[in-house]
């Protein structure tokens, strides 16, 4: 995954996101953010089985991609 996106944007996205992580140590996936990069967006969501956000962000993909993050 390879893409350039505004930092401003990407901070804003992050901050509204992680609200929906919680720490549960039986499914710690659930503390992490997921960003995917396709087209000319970047997608980040998270859930915590309760409730759940998803954003997207303007960005130039250079290569598709995704991964999980904490």
């Amino acid at each position: 995954m390879k893409l350039f996106c505004l930092q401003e944007n990407l901070k804003n996205a992050l901050n509204i996101v992680e609200k929906a992580t919680g720490q549960n140590p039986t499914l710690p996936i659930l503390s992490n953010l997921f960003l995917e990069a396709e087209n000319s967006q970047l997608k980040i969501s998270a859930t915590n089985l309760e409730i759940g956000i998803v954003t997207w962000i303007p960005s130039k993909t250079e290569e598709k991609g995704e991964v999980c993050i904490q």
